[in-house]
């Protein structure tokens, strides 16, 4: 346990809990939906070209 000893809990008593903020919590889920926005159109269209090639490339298989 921590020993704290400040004015606002009396002089003195232990901190329990060691937890985030709500505002921290809220800016990691703000950086996460804002790299979430950012990749996943980029990785959906790479899924989609690859797709694309792959048809194509099948298409030219079997027409050979």
């Amino acid at each position: 346990m921590i020993k704290l000893t400040n004015s606002k809990n009396g002089g003195g008593g232990y901190l329990l809990n060691k937890a985030f903020t709500l505002i921290e919590l809220i800016g990691v889920l703000i950086i996460l939906a804002v790299i979430s926005l950012i990749t996943f159109p980029v990785i959906d269209n790479v899924i989609e070209n690859s797709r694309e090639k792959s048809y194509n490339q099948t298409v030219k298989s079997i027409i050979s």
